[in-house]
């Protein structure tokens, strides 16, 4: 089980629209496409994802979960509402990821055991959390730390997460240098990579560029993961 110099890749499915969802109400109109581009990318480079669906994103564009999966990806749970996991009670947890990954099956797709969190960063989680998830069918954790369940936190580059801003400012070779050092995980999200967000994407030509450079690592699954 986790073999040496596996790298794997989480792609919670949110956009920018989503930091403010909770206060304003709106949805994330950018985020279907910029995950179409990603999907097709790691399609064209045989390189595989974990990729985390809101279970409301779910309901809306099932053809999306559908895309991941034939393009050789995993489908895994998020919540179904664009919340903060870790600001809900344990028996709320649990009732959000059992919506999502109802949707998901709903969506014919395998069913997910993988839990991702919208923003990743190795969130330590506690023993009721972790009952939360397993009650609700998950198997396995990406992105975090925790001790009953199988977890896969995410590798660091200089004593931070390769995850967000810090992925969006890194040279891909730093990036890919972090992976090398053990089995580890990175996470890009739509709205990392979306040519048309401003302020926040790489822009166009850069998102485009390094985000191919970076899938040339080979990447695979949660579950692939686990199961080597």
């Amino acid at each position: 089980m986790n073999s040496d110099g596996l790298a794997v890749l989480l792609i919670p499915a949110v956009d920018v629209c989503h930091y403010q969802a909770a206060a304003t109400g709106r949805q994330a109109p950018r985020m279907p496409a910029a995950l179409g581009w990603m999907i097709d990318h790691l399609h064209a480079y045989a390189a595989r994802a974990t990729i985390g669906f809101f279970g409301e994103t779910a309901a809306r564009h099932p053809e999306l979960a559908q895309a991941a999966e034939a393009a050789g990806c995993e489908a895994a749970a998020m919540t179904y509402d664009a919340v903060d996991p870790w600001a809900l009670p344990p028996g709320a947890l649990r009732d959000q990821i059992e919506a999502t990954i109802a949707t998901l099956d709903q969506a014919g797709v395998h069913r997910p055991t993988t839990f991702l969190p919208p923003f990743s960063g190795n969130v330590a989680l506690t023993p009721a959390q972790e009952s939360a998830l397993r009650e609700a069918g998950v198997l396995r954790v990406g992105g975090c730390r925790c001790e009953r369940l199988a977890c896969l936190p995410l590798s660091e580059a200089f004593g931070r997460p390769l995850t967000g801003v810090w992925m969006r400012l890194l040279p891909v070779g730093a990036i890919h240098r972090a992976l090398a050092k053990k089995t580890g995980a990175c996470c890009v999200t739509p709205m990392d990579v979306d040519p048309g967000a401003r302020g926040v994407g790489w822009g166009r030509a850069r998102a485009m560029h390094k985000f191919s450079h970076l899938l040339r690592r080979g990447f695979v699954t949660m579950r692939e993961w686990e199961q080597s």
